[in-house]
């Protein structure tokens, strides 16, 4: 029901905003402004500090696949956008991935072969091979990302989290009247352009 499924989409984001103050307070009432850009640093070297390491080796091993899938995806569309693909194949390969997809599944059916699953042509292969490569020279050649960090978390988050939801709101519901849910989205979307630029500009 329409309950229930409000239920899930306000709720669910209560356990992971419950987990996250629980751990940044932990963090900072432990070492207050002594907090290192990467607070597992700060802790002693023992069983625990590295069990926590190990976890989250296999939490970045698991979410860089999940990562580069839509980055290939937004950097081969952007790519197309300036250079258009020519030959027939890039053109057939070009077309939107759900529409893609579908083809593909229905030739494959009919008994009809097709190309690997994920790398469809020499310009996936390309911006694969150039995004691993530049995200692994980052990793061996940088030992702090702190800077980075911030940059990232105070622009790419609070785009995600409040200027774009609250934007999108306020642009789709722009021809009805104002109400509480309206005013609200108003106020996120001035607190998100607030916060934008507070590690750009304030130290």
């Amino acid at each position: 029901t329409a309950a229930r499924k409000a239920q899930v989409v306000y709720g669910s984001p209560l356990l992971p905003l419950l987990l996250y103050l629980v751990i940044a307070s932990c963090g900072y009432l432990t070492f207050g402004d002594n907090v290192t850009s990467n607070i597992i640093n700060a802790y002693p070297v023992t069983p625990y500090v590295s069990a926590a390491r190990t976890v989250l080796g296999i939490v970045v091993l698991c979410n860089y696949p999940l990562q580069m899938f839509p980055t290939r995806v937004s950097m081969l569309s952007i790519y197309e956008l300036l250079v258009p693909p020519t030959d027939p194949e890039a053109l057939r390969l070009s077309q939107p991935y759900f529409e893609y997809e579908h083809r593909e599944s229905q030739a494959h059916r009919k008994g009809v072969g097709r190309g690997s699953l994920f790398l469809q042509s020499h310009r996936e292969i390309g911006i694969t091979v150039g995004v691993l490569f530049l995200t692994g020279f980052t990793a061996f050649s940088v030992t702090d990302l702190g800077a980075i960090v911030s940059l990232v978390g105070s622009t790419g988050a609070t785009m995600i989290a409040l200027i774009a939801p609250a934007a999108a709101h306020l642009l789709l519901t722009r021809s009805e009247p104002w109400d509480g849910v309206k005013y609200a989205a108003a106020g996120m979307l001035i607190l998100g352009l607030l916060i934008l630029p507070s590690k750009l500009f304030c130290e």
